[in-house]
């Protein structure tokens, strides 16, 4: 049963973490005649998407020459073998290899290889059998020395390809860290050891086996950690996506699909849907049923944050976005299926999936055994993209800037379903698909696919093999030495077979049984194509809401959501799905978007006001914000000012302090001129600056000419202010100590400096610098000109210059049985687009996102 384990901590965790993907369109693909694609029968196929994680961090790049030539970031650079003098290892006839070519040592340990500069380059030291004497990988060291600690470094991130980092400058921080670790020690003894014995490093072999599991933990907690070099930024533009569609529609699936509202590339003859991958497992997913000129068999890569922890509990940032185009007839059909598939454990197809299936009727048996093929491709590509190319790519130490989808898809050709490794996947996936497989049986199958990978003799599996790494390589496999590939291969297969059984029980997570668990193996939708304006967002709540219309990679509208889900800080992408922030509890109150588009923030506090924070789209954690209290720390408002990031809140040190940041560093601290205690709270800044806070001051004032009578206890008075540049506080809303106080822990101030707010006593009101003006209930957010306040009077509401509809009427053709749209926290800046906290089929709360435009019948972009 360990054995099986480790297959899971292998293919589905060393490498899962490392996910990154360049956003690809994908061009329209050959028809596809697999076998059992051609079982749907006449008139129907189906259109299968593997989301396939793709394991490298997609930055720059480009290959070189064609025929074989070396790119021109690849030069010859010289390096030298240094073992300590106790370990007599004859190095003559062993080669130095890298993806680039090979040379063999001279008698002192010298050689001169071609090494790729533009990433990380590994370097292997190979005696005449093939059997690795030791690593490094390029940046590790200045003169390119090659010894017990670099190969002790390089040995990890072979075997752990989430510690590898794809650029010179991540390597080389990465190197120095493990070299501080307490486990690292006793691993490079453990290699000089077997070295003195054998000549050579085997790590299925004792005493180095159980030392790279007692490893295998503190390794993936120092990985996970903020002290590890983080990868470089993910640029990929994010995709929009419109209307949704979909049931269902909760990102507790590994799979979201999300159907556009309009017709984008201007033929009837197509209908676009958008798939989001939730899970850092690979899926597949299969469409019925499909017109004639449909894709046949398609791939989409996903895009997800980094991190470990994210990876491994099933907590996903950014999910893949890519669109994909699915022809259909004109007009299209009243309603098609989509079947998402992944591995899973204990459990097999969802009560939805069953329904859908059986809704199929006479299609229902074709659709299994099409579903079932796809599971099993699905498996086999798991393996070889999680094991065999993360160390291809360390050994080429490139840096993709796109993957060629089609060259993959045609990769995965039907003849592999009907070897004899074929079967028994199908059997599996069969078996998955009824119940659930148990972990000794997908262990065992994963197993099975490497030994089938390795088997010189599986000519059908090996040029599978061969033709998805070359494939995922591009013009990079084009230069690459060809017996470098086969060698690196070999040896991939060979390492972690022999490590297999040894380390099983290292890989026995709670984590990872728990991923696998959470899903069923096959999941549907029924997806109707046509312009939805409400979409469900996650589970949790909405503080916040920000956007544009500039055109962010699709020429849609940029709409973010900022709030809290499972107790963590959440950001909401239109296109890009959910991003939990950081693993501790928290709250984001408000997002900005910068004017253009480009820039993204949230702000809020972590705990109940432990510490207040910030993040920029890119990072992979919040940043603690400078306060000079140690808890009342909150972030209430932001907003991008040119290229700075403007934030306000509070900090309580004795009484609450009004706090404004820019980019992080304080830059005001504000107190009340008053003789009586008093606390002040920023709440809200625009793009000019302006600044609308709270105050609560003890009255009544110190008498001078009565320095008896009692003073500043007789009741505290709240008041709302706005702060501009150059100028004093001016109350906007004087308190009186009872109803009338304002309440200052909420109020919005728009681009043009009109504010929203309420008083204690629950009167909301608009202030425009004219007077004010009534707003129902408690309004909670307003457009960027002021003419549209959301808010909450039994139920979500929106005003428009002092008409108020009710966000259920509006929405109501939308809503089902069990929906209930509450208050609503945010409008975006041309007030086309609300979100606030629902009900969702009786389940609360849950994130609403609609569209006022597109409801109304307007035109969505």
């Amino acid at each position: 049963m360990w054995h099986t384990r480790f297959l899971l901590f292998l293919s589905f965790l060393l490498n899962r973490a490392l996910l990154a993907s360049k956003h690809v369109p994908i061009p329209e693909a050959k028809m596809w005649p697999m076998k059992f694609l051609e079982k749907m029968g006449r008139g129907t196929q189906l259109v299968l998407v593997l989301t396939l994680p793709l394991l490298l961090t997609a930055c720059g790049g480009s290959g070189g020459a064609e025929n074989g030539s070396l790119p021109p970031t690849v030069r010859q650079e010289s390096g030298t073998v240094v073992f300590p003098a106790d370990i007599q290892v004859d190095l003559r006839g062993s080669t130095a290899l890298t993806g680039w070519g090979e040379a063999t040592l001279d008698a002192n340990g010298r050689f001169t290889v071609p090494i790729n500069l533009e990433g990380s380059q590994l370097i292997l030291i190979l005696n005449q059998q093939e059997k690795l004497v030791a690593a490094s990988f390029r940046p590790f060291s200045e003169a390119l020395e090659i010894n017990l600690d670099t190969t002790a470094a390089a040995l990890l991130m072979f075997l752990v390809p989430p510690a590898y980092r794809p650029t010179q400058e991540g390597s080389r921080q990465a190197f120095i860290l493990l070299k501080q670790q307490e486990f690292f020690p006793s691993l490079r003894q453990a290699i000089k050891d077997q070295l003195k014995i054998l000549g050579y490093i085997d790590p299925s072999a004792s005493p180095l086996s159980d030392v790279l599991a007692s490893t295998i933990q503190p390794l993936w907690a120092l990985v996970s950690s903020p002290d590890y070099p983080p990868l470089p930024p993910d640029a990929v533009p994010s995709q929009g996506i419109r209307g949704l569609s979909v049931d269902p529609g909760t990102v507790q699936s590994y799979l979201q699909i999300y159907d556009e509202d309009e017709d984008r590339d201007g033929n009837p003859a197509t209908h676009e849907i958008v798939v989001s991958h939730y899970a850092p497992t690979m899926a597949g997913l299969v469409y019925l049923p499909a017109a004639p000129t449909a894709r046949n068999f398609s791939l989409i890569g996903p895009r997800t944050g980094w991190g470990i922890l994210e990876a491994f509990t099933g907590q996903v940032a950014w999910p893949s976005t890519q669109n994909l185009v699915i022809h259909l007839p004109s007009p299209p059909p009243e309603k098609y299926f989509a079947f998402g598939v992944t591995v899973a454990i204990g459990r097999g197809e969802s009560p939805t999936a069953t329904l859908y299936l059986n809704e199929l009727g006479g299609m229902r048996d074709q659709a299994r055994e099409a579903i079932r093929d796809a599971l099993a491709l699905v498996m086999f590509t798991d393996v070889v993209l999680s094991v065999i190319i993360p160390n291809t790519v360390q050994l080429l130490g490139v840096k993709l800037s796109k993957l060629n989808l089609d060259r993959l898809t045609n990769c995965l050709v039907p003849q592999i379903l009907d070897t004899s490794l074929g079967g028994a996947l199908r059997v599996l996936a069969s078996t998955m698909m009824n119940r659930g497989a148990t972990a000794e049986e997908v262990g065992n199958a994963y197993k099975q696919i490497l030994q089938a990978i390795g088997d010189e003799g599986a000519t059908q599996i090996r040029a599978t093999t061969e033709c998805l790494i070359k494939s995922y390589l591009e013009q990079w496999a084009k230069n690459a030495e060809e017996k470098a590939l086969k060698k690196i291969l070999k040896l991939s297969v060979r390492t972690f077979l022999g490590l297999f059984d040894k380390l099983g029980w290292a890989g026995n997570q709670v984590w990872v049984v728990n991923a696998y668990q959470s899903r069923h193996s096959v999941e549907g939708w029924k997806i109707v194509p046509e312009r939805h304006p409400l979409r469900w967002a996650y589970a949790g709540l909405a503080y916040s809401m920000d956007g544009t219309s500039a055109t962010e990679g699709g020429g849609t509208p940029l709409v973010v959501v900022g709030g809290q889900s499972e107790g963590k800080p959440v950001v909401w992408m239109r296109g890009q799905g959910t991003r939990i922030l950081t693993n501790r509890p928290g709250t984001v109150l408000d997002v900005c978007v910068s004017e253009d588009g480009t820039r993204i923030a949230a702000v809020g506090m972590l705990g109940n006001g432990t510490s207040s924070f910030w993040w920029v789209k890119g990072w992979d954690d919040v940043r603690i914000l400078p306060a000079p209290g140690a808890n009342g720390n909150v972030a209430y408002g932001c907003a991008w000012i040119g290229n700075q990031l403007h934030i306000v809140g509070r900090s309580i040190s004795g009484f609450p302090v009004g706090m404004y940041w820019i980019d992080g560093r304080i830059a005001l601290q504000m107190r009340w001129q008053s003789q009586c205690p008093n606390g002040v709270v920023f709440l809200d800044v625009n793009r000019k600056g302006e600044v609308v806070g709270g105050v609560g001051v003890w009255q009544p004032e110190p008498d001078p000419a009565d320095p008896n009578k009692p003073s500043c206890h007789e009741r505290l008075v709240r008041h709302l202010f706005t702060l501009r540049s150059g100028q004093g506080p001016q109350i906007i809303h004087e308190g009186d100590g009872h109803a009338n106080n304002a309440y200052i822990y909420w109020a919005r101030i728009s681009e043009n400096g009109f504010v929203i707010g309420r008083t204690e006593g629950g009167l909301g009101f608009l202030w425009t610098g004219m007077g004010k003006a009534p707003l129902p209930g408690q309004p909670l957010a307003i457009s960027a000109n002021g003419t549209a306040v959301v808010g909450e009077a039994n139920g979500g509401y929106i005003w428009l210059g002092g008409r108020v509809e009710s966000l259920n009427h509006i929405f109501s053709a939308y809503l089902k049985e069990g929906d209930v749209l509450g208050a609503a926290f945010g409008i975006t800046p041309d007030g086309r687009f609300v979100a606030g906290n629902g009900t969702r089929r009786g389940q609360a709360p849950f994130v609403y996102v609609g569209d006022i435009n597109l409801a109304r019948g307007g035109l969505g972009q």
